[in-house]
């Protein structure tokens, strides 16, 4: 069945959330959110859907026409480095993972599960980088107070990608 990807805007208790969901229809992409908050023990007072899929710039549509003909229906999220995936949340619970290779300085992604990190950590490399087949990947511990203070606003609203830190400014996301 050929999925659409709308647009929704979700008010409740806990204050208004925008998401993508994919679903064949407008009233299938609701009673999916309203399924959602119902499990998540959240009171929806309104939510507004617009199909966006059909008016998206190509330049966004990585990976989407492949995932609206084969994809379930669920929240979606378009990262720029590997494009548009599925989870099953709004906004999915990213940890942080620190990615190694060989004996490289470690690189900090954002992501949901540790394959979603190697593919974004993999695909924001440059293309004249060496490739290794081997890779470290582990949740990272290594972090000062000021850098676990500053990541948790961070995984609180599930950004995914690549973390650099700079003392000045704090993390920022790519």
């Amino acid at each position: 069945m050929r999925m659409n990807l709308y647009s929704a805007e979700i008010l409740g208790s806990h204050g208004t959330m925008m998401a993508y969901v994919t679903a064949p229809t407008t009233r299938a992409a609701i009673d999916f959110i309203k399924d959602h908050e119902k499990t998540s023990r959240r009171r929806v007072t309104r939510i507004s859907v617009t199909r966006v899929d059909d008016q998206m710039p190509e330049q966004e549509s990585g990976g989407l026409g492949q995932l609206l003909r084969h994809g379930p229906t669920g929240f979606a999220s378009r990262h720029p480095t590997i494009g548009w995936f599925i989870h099953g949340q709004v906004h999915p619970e990213v940890q942080l993972f620190s990615v190694q290779r060989d004996r490289a300085q470690p690189r900090f992604v954002l992501a949901p599960n540790a394959d979603v990190a190697m593919a974004i950590e993999f695909w924001s490399k440059p293309t004249e980088a060496p490739q290794t087949k081997y890779a470290k990947v582990a949740l990272a511990t290594s972090l000062t107070d000021r850098q676990k203070h500053e990541i948790e606003e961070l995984i609180e609203f599930g950004v995914i990608g690549m973390l650099a830190w700079d003392e000045k400014r704090g993390w920022s996301v790519t």
